[in-house]
């Protein structure tokens, strides 16, 4: 990502626009597959 305009993600939001549940990504952050 480059320049000044980028803005984090609530968790709510992530679970929204990749279409999974909060306790799928609660999931992936606690095996490592994403960072948080």
């Amino acid at each position: 990502m480059s320049g000044g305009s980028e803005r984090l993600l609530r968790p709510r939001e992530v679970c929204q626009r990749l279409g999974i549940s909060y306790s799928t990504l609660s999931r992936w952050v606690r095996e490592g597959r994403i960072r948080a």
